[in-house]
């Protein structure tokens, strides 16, 4: 799963890092985190149908104290989420998205590296939690063509079902879904939309300065 070309594991290295939750408080923020972030209110929204004790006695022994703390002051009412925090987050979406974009059009597809491997798996992982949060109709944006058709991909393989679709919590996760966004699309995907077009400018204007 790990690739053995020394020359693609430096790329591997920055894009399994960007997929995975950071483990510890002051870690830079990153693609996955950004995506939690966003993912907040519906966490909060599922912690607050649960007893107090409950969510305090189910999380008390968190191996990340970090998380443990968020959870218990989503629970309480006493953590709101900086608008500034989702802003910064929007941005790291957006990067992300758009990086991998650019990954997939060097490798030539059809994954991250061209081969499948690890890294796609922590990819899997954060577009399906993009979905959670109804942020997929970004995947729909005409500049995301290679990471639609890399997403589809990997909804189609059988390791999506059985390590993701099959494990849904239904009585929790996704009924909180339902409630908090019904058939709507997330309220930041004009947002992110409004994002991606400007950062696509940017990138454009500065290739065109570059090549005069």
């Amino acid at each position: 799963m790990w690739p053995s070309d020394p020359g693609k594991v430096a790329v591997a290295q920055y894009w399994f890092d960007h997929g995975m939750l950071p483990d510890v408080r002051g870690e830079r923020p990153n693609f996955a985190s950004a995506i939690a972030m966003v993912s907040l209110p519906l966490l909060e929204h599922m912690l607050c149908r649960q007893p107090m004790e409950h969510v305090i006695e189910t999380y008390k022994s968190h191996p990340l104290p970090e998380r443990r703390a968020v959870f218990t002051a989503l629970r309480t009412g006493e953590r709101r989420i900086p608008a500034a925090a989702v802003e910064a987050a929007l941005d790291l979406i957006v990067d992300g998205l758009v990086g991998v974009e650019k990954q997939l059009e060097e490798s030539g597809g059809p994954y991250v590296l061209g081969a499948f491997s690890i890294v796609d798996i922590t990819m899997m992982a954060c577009f399906h939690r993009l979905e959670d949060v109804q942020l997929q109709g970004v995947f729909d944006h005409p500049a995301l063509k290679h990471v639609r058709e890399y997403w589809r991909r990997l909804q189609a393989r059988p390791s999506y079902t059985s390590a993701v679709i099959d494990w849904h919590d239904h009585a929790n996760w996704r009924t909180a879904i339902v409630e908090v966004f019904g058939d709507a699309p997330s309220p930041h995907l004009g947002a992110v939309v409004d994002k991606l077009d400007a950062r696509l400018g940017k990138d454009k204007a500065s290739a065109q300065g570059g090549a005069a």
